[in-house]
């Protein structure tokens, strides 16, 4: 536990670089202190019961994301995390607790069979992005994309998708296999 880039919150001492990888265990939180452009990892695992909060600052993820724990961003004036990774997995949330951001979708990606993830916030799906699921996917805001065109959601067969409000109101949202669910509570 401790900030993330004291050397001390980290076993072998030294805070992960933006191509490394780094895994929250459980009981431990760590704590974003980067200003500016915030902090960038490849692969980030937060383990059950581990929690990473990123207060105000922004969190960019170019690897795979697994998610059994807690991302949160705690403040009302909270940034963006940027996901652009290939891989989304975990049974845990992610908290962006602003209105004016989103956990966004950067590059094409997977959610993984048996995930359970639950966005308390807006989900925002870049232009040319596609993102397929394959598992259970929950937002307490908008799920929406960036471009008419491009910007497309897949539920696989058995997937859910869930928006508290609107639903790919901008971009293509593919629907058609077998029993798959989507649910959303608002109209454009």
């Amino acid at each position: 536990s401790g900030n993330w880039s004291t050397g001390s919150t980290w076993v072998g001492g030294t805070a992960p670089g933006s191509t490394d990888n780094a895994v929250i265990q459980d009981g431990h939180q760590v704590t974003l202190t980067a200003g500016g452009s915030g902090t960038t990892i490849n692969d980030l695992t937060i383990e059950s019961g581990g929690i990473v909060n990123a207060g105000v600052r922004r969190m960019t993820i170019d690897g795979n994301f697994i998610v059994d724990g807690t991302y949160t961003s705690a403040f009302s004036s909270g940034k963006d995390l940027d996901f652009f990774g290939d891989t989304l997995g975990g049974v845990g949330t992610i908290a962006i607790n602003s209105s004016n951001s989103s956990f966004i979708f950067g590059a094409d990606a997977e959610i993984l069979t048996g995930s359970l993830i639950t966005v308390s916030g807006n989900v925002s799906l870049d232009n040319a992005v596609t993102v397929t699921n394959f598992g259970s996917f929950s937002a307490t805001g908008d799920i929406d994309g960036q471009n008419n065109s491009s910007s497309v959601w897949t539920n696989d067969n058995g997937s859910l998708v869930e928006a508290s409000a609107l639903l790919m109101n901008t971009g293509i949202l593919n629907a058609s296999a077998a029993d798959n669910t989507v649910t959303y509570n608002a109209q454009a």
